[in-house]
C-alpha cells in the first residue's frame, strides 16, 4: 500500500465520520426539540377543540 492509498482511505474515513457525526447532531437536535413542537401541537388541538365547542353551543 502507497503513501497515497493510504492517505485517500484516511481521508474517506474522515468523511465518512463526519457524515455520520452530523448525522447524530441533527437527530439529537430533533429529539431536543420534540418536546416544544409536541407541546405546540397540543396547544393547537385545544384551540381546534376550544373552537369547536362554541360551535357546538350555539
Amino acid at each position: 500500500m502507497n503513501v497515497i492509498t493510504a492517505i485517500a482511505s484516511i481521508l474517506a474515513t474522515f468523511k465518512t465520520l463526519i457524515a455520520t457525526l452530523s448525522r447524530l447532531y441533527d437527530a439529537y437536535k430533533r429529539q431536543k426539540e420534540q418536546p416544544m413542537f409536541l407541546r405546540e401541537y397540543q396547544d393547537e388541538l385545544r384551540d381546534i377543540k376550544s373552537v369547536t365547542q362554541i360551535f357546538e353551543t350555539k
